[in-house]
């Protein structure tokens, strides 16, 4: 019973870290793309179902972002290319 539980667990944390890694590696493109300013008040949050969910502090900074939106979405999809979206969200 252990074993079984410990090879879930192990499966599960796996997979977590491919996702953290995932992250990581978007946010050094989205870095590359937007300036720091802008990336001070649009953070990513999650990937979910094949789009990159963005929090934005104001309107404003996630219309800012929206300009830039195609241009950091072609370049995600060079690296990932099931990435079909990018939504903003503010709050």
């Amino acid at each position: 019973m252990t074993t079984h539980i410990k090879e879930i667990l192990g499966g599960f944390l796996k997979e977590k870290r491919k996702d953290v890694k995932r992250k990581e590696e978007i946010e050094e493109i989205v870095e590359k793309i937007i300036d720091k300013k802008l990336k001070k008040h649009v953070q990513l949050k999650r990937i979910y179902k094949n789009s990159l969910i963005f929090y934005s502090e104001s309107s404003n900074y996630s219309f800012e972002f929206y300009l830039k939106k195609e241009q950091l979405l072609e370049k995600i999809k060079e690296k990932f290319p099931y990435i079909e979206d990018i939504k903003v969200k503010v709050g």
